[in-house]
């Protein structure tokens, strides 16, 4: 019989803020390893080829002024 874990829910506070450039190192491998276990599992092609890819994207979009993305710090 296999049990479920729940995952934890931590009381830390969360600070949520407009991202900025400095913030794709730590987003690109988040967005990365996302969209790469998404196409593992349908046996898609990759999205991108490397970490580095959508850290740059992030960075392009977190700079650019038309858009308000948020980050989120626990």
């Amino acid at each position: 019989m296999a049990t479920l874990r729940q995952p934890a829910l931590s009381s830390a506070p969360v600070t949520v803020r407009k991202a900025g450039p400095e913030d794709a190192h730590v987003c690109g491998p988040i967005c990365y390893e996302a969209f790469q276990k998404i196409s593992t599992q349908h046996t898609f092609p990759p999205d991108f080829p490397s970490v580095d890819i959508p850290a740059k994207l992030l960075s392009m979009m977190f700079s650019h002024p038309g858009l308000l993305l948020r980050g989120c710090r626990v």
